[in-house]
């Protein structure tokens, strides 16, 4: 008990706002020791759901990309059956050069980020050897190809 003696004497000879002002800083001294990783915490939770959404934006347009080259896979196939005209084939073909270019405009932006080069350049390539299918294709030949 003697030495519980010495602090009660000095806070004794405090007055009321000295005392109230120790024992605030005694309550908020631990959360300002917890500001830094709940900061931390909170910083990282943003990246990551700001890399999320540019995931999310890149998976759009690629996704775009995929979808009007399986319609693509199908049209050839009716090209090649006399189904199709060549006309629909170049407007399909237009539309995923334009969806190929918005694809590489969000690479660009975004890229670097995902860690994306690589796979975009092999989806461009692989776009350039399907376009170059002819209506003398045939069906293995397109499937192979797509």
């Amino acid at each position: 008990m003697k030495y519980l003696r010495y602090p009660f004497t000095l806070l004794n000879a405090l007055k009321y706002p000295q005392k109230f002002t120790i024992i605030s800083l005694l309550f908020v001294l631990p959360l300002f020791s917890f500001y830094a990783p709940v900061s931390d915490m909170i910083i990282r939770a943003d990246r990551y759901g700001s890399r999320e959404l540019e995931g999310t934006l890149y998976l759009r347009d690629l996704q775009s990309v995929l979808y009007n080259a399986y319609r693509h896979q199908f049209i050839m196939g009716d090209l090649v059956d006399g189904e199709a005209s060549l006309d629909q084939v170049e407007q399909l073909r237009s539309q995923i050069d334009k969806d190929l270019q918005k694809l590489e405009e969000t690479n660009l932006k975004y890229g670097a980020a995902l860690q994306t080069a690589a796979q975009f350049k092999d989806v461009k390539a692989w776009w350039q050897r399907v376009r170059s299918l002819t209506h003398m294709a045939n069906h293995n030949e397109i499937a192979d190809d797509h």
